[in-house]
């Protein structure tokens, strides 16, 4: 399993040669804001497919809350059942040896709402200084 840091609240996860369901442990703090996607495979760079699934671009697949547990005091853990993720092709790449390759993402789900007040921030900036400008211009 590898991790790949894209931006602090959002994780790229790779996991080679699954067999069997079991836990994949991410050692952050605990805390449920946390969501773990699978996404189907889609050959682009970690940082570009985690911009694309946060706008729905790309098809994801969200491991349950149910599945979000605590581990160890302090960290996330999520039950992965290969069963459940890999019902839908594309999800899960079989191997020969009768393992699968998935594609994960993590992201801390209420810096969605950051980037959507950024946004509403950023438009209402632009809009006043465009009345502004107009205002000034009669």
């Amino acid at each position: 399993t590898t991790f790949t840091k894209i931006n602090p609240t959002l994780y790229g996860v790779k996991v080679k040669g699954i067999k069997n369901n079991g836990l994949i442990v991410f050692g952050e703090s605990f805390n449920e804001g946390w969501g773990l996607y699978v996404v189907k495979k889609s050959g682009f760079k970690a940082w570009l497919v985690g911009t694309l699934r946060m706008f729905k671009i790309i098809p994801e697949y969200k491991i349950a809350n149910e599945n979000h547990i605590l581990v160890n005091g302090y960290a996330n853990a999520w039950y992965l059942n290969l069963d459940e993720i890999c019902e839908e092709e594309g999800f899960c790449l079989r191997n020969k040896d009768g393992g699968y390759n998935i594609e994960l993402f993590m992201e801390f789900l209420p810096q969605r709402l950051f980037y959507l007040g950024l946004f509403i921030s950023v438009i209402s900036l632009i809009t006043s200084f465009w009345y502004l400008k107009h205002e000034n211009d009669k």
